[in-house]
């Protein structure tokens, strides 16, 4: 008999907190729930993941919880 683990992973849909269009989902193994904010181009770098809303052309910004 072989013993398998499934990992289970928490699925969060990123979306712009400006228009609410969805930008990504993002998996995670353990459940820290993503902080989705704006920046300003200034700030680029600085962050977990950063996208552009195509819509609105927001600079979005998504960091991890501790």
């Amino acid at each position: 008999m072989v013993d398998t683990k499934e990992k289970m992973l928490y699925q969060f849909d990123i979306k712009c907190p400006c228009c609410r269009k969805r930008l990504m989902t993002i998996n995670l193994s353990q459940y820290m729930k993503p902080v989705v904010s704006i920046f300003s181009k200034d700030e680029s770098g600085t962050h977990n993941t950063e996208t552009r809303c195509p819509i609105c052309k927001s600079f979005v910004a998504v960091d991890m919880n501790s």
